[in-house]
């Protein structure tokens, strides 16, 4: 019989095959933990293919179905185009109010200011007092208090009240520098050039003799206007008595009682303020 030999490579070819059927014909699998690689050993001498994981001297290791490096990564692909804005959602609601924060820190003190010229200013921090009726009405701020009269700032002006009765206490008369109670008002000027602002409003009215009191509803409320003129020689004024009133005249110029004490008149202009010509007593007063 004649024997034929083959070569290792022939040898090789034939065990992948053999090794190939028999793992689809019985199902054996090896594996590494990392791929499906598969190793065996060649006989060197006799072509034997066995499957092992471990060759001996004698043998050659082989392995197939082994994960080969991973290739170069390709090139990157070119960006697409960007997509159109999308429609603004609607507005989210107004969340509501936070808590205040707790309050800041207190700041350094600044630097200490230029020595002074040797004086010392002394600054006293009036507490007002407010007044009010016996109904517990506000009437104003208390400016002076005395056994006949209460002073107070009523917006801003100056009016007096008697603690009495409540009503205005008058300060001035009108006088007219004729004979009939005609044309300008004017008021008293004395040689201190006495002149109603319109923080200081002059309060006149038409004195009832007989009731001892203004005539009701007669209060006129004026300031100062203009420069001071020298009294004419006859006057006049109302008057009332018993409620029926009046023109009076007198004799004002030079030799008269008044001359020489108030020898000069203002003109006495209607101030645009009004206020309430009585309250009910008696008066209390509070602290701002």
């Amino acid at each position: 019989m004649k024997i034929h030999k083959f070569s290792t490579r022939s040898i090789a070819i034939a065990a992948l095959a053999l090794a190939f059927l028999t793992f689809i014909s019985t199902n054996i699998y090896f594996a590494s933990s990392s791929s499906n690689e598969i190793t065996g050993c060649v006989n060197k001498k006799t072509g034997l293919l066995r499957i092992a994981t471990k060759c001996t001297t004698s043998e050659k290791p082989i392995s197939w179905n082994k994960v080969g490096p991973q290739g170069i990564a390709g090139p990157q692909g070119e960006a697409g185009t960007v997509g159109p804005q999308g429609i603004a959602g609607p507005q989210g609601a107004k969340g509501e109010l936070g808590i205040a924060g707790p309050p800041g820190p207190v700041g350094p003190t600044g630097p200490q200011g230029p020595a002074g010229n040797n004086t010392t200013t002394t600054v006293v921090q009036t507490v007002s007092q407010k007044a009010y009726d016996a109904n517990n009405n506000l009437i104003g701020t208390v400016l002076g208090v005395s056994d006949q009269n209460l002073t107070i700032t009523i917006n801003g002006s100056t009016i007096s009240y008697s603690t009495i009765s409540g009503g205005i206490i008058q300060n001035t008369e009108i006088y007219y520098a004729n004979a009939d109670c005609t044309g300008d008002k004017y008021h008293l000027a004395g040689s201190g050039g006495t002149t109603f602002s319109d923080n200081a409003i002059g309060i006149a009215s038409i004195w009832d003799s007989t009731r001892g009191a203004a005539h009701p509803g007669s209060f006129f409320f004026g300031k100062s206007e203009g420069a001071s003129i020298d009294r004419p020689l006859t006057m006049s004024t109302f008057a009332a008595d018993n409620g029926v009133i009046s023109c009076v005249s007198f004799s004002s110029g030079p030799g008269s009682d008044s001359y020489t004490i108030n020898n000069k008149l203002k003109r006495f202009v209607a101030s645009g303020k009004s206020f309430p010509t009585s309250f009910a007593t008696p008066f209390s007063y509070r602290a701002n």
